[in-house]
């Protein structure tokens, strides 16, 4: 019994309306009420192609080792596919997480640079505050103004 590779394509078991788990008299039972002979159905065009393809279907279903050999193919046919399923979730997932990865950077690399300007503005100027130290003027943190800098009362202080 050869298994020909347009066999292979076909759903063998929905051809004949039975689980895949079908004994030998059920494989028959279904073939019969399914009987699409040519000279029964001389209106139908398609009845030679159904009535062949049903009786390819029970004789493979019948001989266990065509059967056998049906059963295994179509497994690994069914494992290719969840096979290429998983590899498709796979490379999404990967994709999804560099996405992540590469966001999540940005927006530290964002706060980082926001960190930097900030401090850059709540360091006073050095220089600034020297002078003023040297100078006798009185210097204030300006924190209720939002500068987030050092502001100056350039009102020299009057030492008693």
């Amino acid at each position: 019994m050869a298994v020909t590779k347009e066999l292979l394509q076909m759903d063998l078991y929905t051809l004949l309306g039975i689980e895949e788990k079908a004994a030998d008299k059920e494989v028959k039972k279904a073939y019969r009420p399914l009987s699409c002979h040519p000279d029964k159905n001389p209106d139908n065009p398609k009845a030679a192609e159904l009535f062949h393809q049903l009786s390819q279907a029970l004789e493979v279903l019948t001989h266990a080792a065509a059967r056998a050999a049906y059963v295994k193919v179509r497994k690994a046919k069914k494992q290719a596919a969840e096979n290429e399923k998983r590899k498709k979730v796979k490379l999404d997932l990967e994709a999804r997480e560099q996405q992540a990865q590469a966001q999540e950077s940005e927006e530290e690399e964002e706060s980082r640079s926001t960190r930097a300007i900030e401090s850059k503005r709540a360091e006073p100027n050095w220089r600034t505050l020297r002078w003023s130290v040297c100078l006798g003027l009185q210097t204030e943190r300006n924190v209720e103004g939002g500068l987030g800098g050092w502001a100056m009362n350039l009102t020299p202080q009057v030492q008693n």
